[in-house]
């Protein structure tokens, strides 16, 4: 009887299907860690570094980072120096980007153009072409636009007042900040390679509903001008209000005044803040072709 106790105490052995069941599970996960996981793993390992390896490649060798940000576009790089220091002081460096982005000047050899008044508007001759001849033609630098500020264009000539350039909507929409803060990232670029040493800044201001002031502004510079001098050093020269008729309490801008103090004035006086309506740049002394234009000015060589 004890012995039999005994014997129903022990533990039964497991059964041959129970022992079969347990070696195939342990086979099969033995298979699918050795087949799938290990592998995986491996896998993104090394797609992680070499992504990353890349990665550093690039950016830690400036000439392969500047051969990228030099495609660009002039008003994008202004965009991505704010992203992170590293871009910063790649464009900071580069002397090629920042010629590019007119913080530098070019140093090229000026180019002239003849210019005569014709029955079908102004022509323009390079000076060392077969068809350059005497006589009622003026002599003009040939000049490339700051394309970060400047829209788009075609050339608006005037012999007596130069080239007209509208400023893109970016820096019109920044201008009013510009003004009365002085801070924007294309302050201290040139208007124009080679560099104008004198220029008019004509801006529209509005009042009112339909009413509008349109003021224009003289600066001269010896070292060239920027965008951030025609802000700051510009002195009124005129003044115009539209219409003329219904804006009774016009207020008397005088000559010499600063940009800021014209608009400090006039919000005084309207008792509410202006917006800038528009904004172009005459620049004097200077032709600023088209890549077009040019291209086929230089075939009547």
């Amino acid at each position: 009887m004890a012995k039999r106790k005994c014997k129903d105490n022990q533990t039964s052995p497991p059964s041959k299907s129970t022992r079969t069941t347990t070696r195939t599970t342990a086979h099969m996960t033995t298979r699918t860690t050795a087949r799938t996981t290990e592998p995986v793993t491996s896998a993104r390992i090394t797609r992680s570094m070499t992504t990353e390896a890349a990665r550093k490649a690039v950016f830690n060798t400036a000439e392969l980072l500047e051969n990228i940000l030099v495609h660009l576009p002039p008003r994008q790089l202004f965009t991505v120096q704010r992203v992170s220091h590293q871009l910063k002081a790649a464009i900071k460096e580069s002397t090629q980007i920042q010629k590019k982005m007119f913080l530098r000047l070019g140093g090229e050899p000026e180019e002239e153009w003849l210019v005569r008044e014709s029955h079908a508007g102004w022509r323009f001759i390079p000076t060392d072409s077969k068809h350059a001849t005497d006589g009622s033609q003026s002599r003009r630098t040939v000049a490339k636009a700051n394309q970060a500020i400047f829209s788009d264009y075609k050339m608006e000539f005037n012999l007596q007042g130069g080239e007209c350039l509208k400023f893109n909507t970016a820096t019109r929409k920044s201008m009013l900040s510009l003004i009365k803060v002085g801070h924007h990232s294309g302050a201290p670029t040139y208007l124009c390679d080679p560099p104008c040493l004198s220029a008019k800044l004509i801006v529209g201001i509005e009042m009112r509903k339909h009413h509008f002031c349109h003021i224009l502004m003289e600066v001269t510079s010896q070292a060239g001008l920027t965008l951030g001098d025609l802000i700051k050093d510009g002195r009124l020269s005129s003044a115009e209000f539209l219409p003329n008729g219904d804006f009774t309490d016009r207020p008397g801008l005088e000559r010499g005044r600063t940009i800021q103090e014209c608009f400090d004035q006039l919000e005084r006086k309207v008792g509410a803040p202006v917006k800038v309506s528009g904004a172009s740049a005459m620049i004097d002394g200077f032709v600023i072709p088209s890549e077009d234009q040019r291209r086929r000015v230089l075939k009547r060589r």
